[in-house]
C-alpha cells in the first residue's frame, strides 16, 4: 500500500494532503501548531508540508480572517 503521493512506505491514510491543510489553515483560522497537534505530527512536519504545497503563511500576529476582520 502507498500514499497518494505513492510513498510505499505509508501503511495507512496520511493527512499530507493540501486541500486538509488548507482548510485547516485559511478556512479554519488554525495555526501551524494547533494543525500539527490535532494530525499528530510535530511543527516542523506540517511546516514542510506547507512549504511543499507552496501554501503562504499569514502574516505574524493573524491568527485567522475573523480575527483580522
Amino acid at each position: 500500500m502507498s500514499d497518494a503521493d505513492g510513498n510505499p512506505y505509508v501503511t495507512g491514510p496520511t493527512p499530507r494532503n493540501e486541500a486538509t491543510l488548507r482548510r485547516m489553515y485559511e478556512d479554519d483560522g488554525m495555526t501551524i501548531a494547533e494543525i500539527a497537534d490535532e494530525l499528530g505530527y510535530n511543527d516542523s512536519t506540517v511546516r514542510g508540508w506547507f512549504d511543499d504545497f507552496g501554501i503562504e503563511l499569514r502574516s505574524s500576529g493573524r491568527r485567522s480572517r475573523e480575527v483580522s476582520e
